[in-house]
């Protein structure tokens, strides 16, 4: 994988981090006291992140011919229902130039082509062809810095002003983008402790009493054997080293003489990876499910 690849990875993972990071702190916060924060039981459920975050690994969407949208990931809300196509600038493609397609404001207007532009004879844009369940979708951009974030929204509602003023595109620091998730991971749940209030039907005592009976179960769990754990740390901490080791050399002028490797673990934490997802997707369909039942 080459380094730039690696680093990539490493500045998505941060925000995917950041967020859990953050949940486990507010949990121990609320398990400890004002001067000590307990994080003895502080771990999180999936019911503290009702949200998928989906590495996109495929060829990405077709809005076009020859024409694709690939987001770095995306990060879905049923109960909201919402999604978002996450992009991760790493600055080294211009804000704007000659050669859109290797652009920030060529990929934002594909997004905005995607999301919007009608494809066929049903008024449908590419994104409902792509996406049959009439989810709400906007695109978080975001930047390793606040100084580039703002450089690109000057051009970006210069040159894009339709797109700016729909709102559907969100331009975010990483702190700003886990805050924005955290706020979507809020209203999530607030939705699904109140499905009835989000509807137009009554709400009837048995609905209150149905809805009672699904916040008293118990928190869904997800078991993961402490090797699988230790495999996947480890190999987070190697492609880190990995990753600082072709670092320290590139700054020090060093020449990269050697082809970087995944580290030794790559299949099987690959292949975890897939299976923890798959895990997490069927209990939150099922913590989902259970709220669509109540009212």
């Amino acid at each position: 994988m080459p380094p730039a690849e690696v680093q990539h990875r490493l500045k998505l993972n941060d925000v995917l981090f950041g967020i859990i990071g953050r949940l486990v702190d507010a949990n121990a916060r609320r398990g400890g006291s004002q001067d000590r924060l307990d994080y003895s039981n502080a771990s999180v459920s999936p019911n503290d992140v009702p949200m998928r975050w989906l590495p996109e690994e495929g060829d990405g969407f077709a809005f076009a011919v020859r024409r694709r949208v690939r987001p770095d990931a995306i990060a879905e809300f049923p109960s909201l229902p919402r999604r978002a196509f996450i992009e991760q600038d790493m600055g080294n493609h211009p804000v704007d130039g000659a050669d859109r397609g290797r652009s920030l404001m060529g990929t934002l207007h594909d997004y905005g082509r995607f999301l919007f532009e009608v494809i066929d004879g049903e008024g449908r844009a590419a994104y409902q062809k792509a996406f049959l369940d009439h989810w709400s979708a906007d695109v978080v951009y975001v930047f390793d810095n606040a100084l580039r974030r703002e450089n690109t929204k000057k051009v970006f509602v210069a040159q894009l002003p339709e797109l700016a003023a729909s709102g559907r595109v969100r331009l975010f620091t990483p702190d700003e983008a886990i805050a924005h998730f955290l706020d979507s991971i809020a209203r999530s749940q607030r939705h699904v402790a109140s499905p009835s209030r989000s509807s137009d039907r009554p709400r009837t005592p048995s609905a209150i009493s149905r809805a009672r009976k699904l916040l008293a179960a118990p928190t869904p769990t997800i078991a993961v054997e402490l090797h699988e754990l230790r495999r996947f740390f480890n190999y987070d901490l190697d492609l880190e080293k990995a990753f600082k080791a072709i670092q320290r050399k590139v700054q020090a002028g060093e020449p990269i003489t050697e082809v970087p490797q995944l580290p030794a673990d790559y299949e099987r934490v690959r292949e975890f990876k897939r299976d923890l997802r798959a895990r997490i997707v069927r209990v939150m369909e099922h913590v989902s499910g259970a709220g669509k039942d109540v009212g």
